[in-house]
């Protein structure tokens, strides 16, 4: 059976097992929940089955897998992407700037101007691939910052952390 990527195991998300998956364009918008979500683990390829997939925004969803039941076992398929069978995969969109890895990541938001940092998590990309735009969560409230790469000053990937400049008062609107 040919398996092709289809998301990503991001970060924990309570302490049941429970995590926060970025889903590539590829993973169809209904799967089948009996089928498994494939994970590479020292050299095997090993199914997980799921127990709850609930989408979050277009490319996010929280996933409870069966006998990932605490953290620990989270930990295991932490930063690992997950595969899933060819035939169940979707169409793959024109852009090849897959900005939904950076679901989950640590953002800081730094005033070009003014040189103030705000700091909070990437939640799901939104716009389009014209206009994409980052979902972020401060302090409980979403707001919505212009995925540009120009502003995109750093990108830490073994500590997940996006660093971005904004203009002066983005954060006023």
């Amino acid at each position: 059976m040919e398996l092709v990527p289809a998301g990503k195991f991001t970060r924990t998300f309570g302490k049941e097992g429970e995590v926060i998956a970025v889903l590539y364009d590829k993973f169809p918008a209904q799967y089948d929940k009996r089928e498994p979500l494939y994970v590479l683990l020292d050299g095997l390829t090993v199914p997980f089955f799921i127990s709850r997939l609930d989408r979050r925004g277009k490319s996010g969803a929280l996933v409870v897998l069966d006998d990932v039941d605490n953290e620990t076992r989270a930990g295991i398929i932490l930063g690992r992407e997950f595969l899933i069978p060819a035939a169940f995969a979707g169409e793959t969109s024109d852009n090849g700037d897959d900005l939904a890895v950076f679901t989950g990541y640590t953002v800081v938001l730094t005033d070009t101007e003014g040189g103030t940092q705000i700091t909070g998590i990437v939640t799901g990309i939104e716009g389009n691939d014209a206009n994409p735009l980052f979902t972020i969560e401060i302090d409980g409230k979403e707001i919505l910052v212009p995925a540009n790469e120009e502003m995109i000053t750093d990108v830490n990937l073994s500590k997940s952390i996006l660093r971005i400049e904004i203009p002066p008062g983005l954060l006023d609107l």
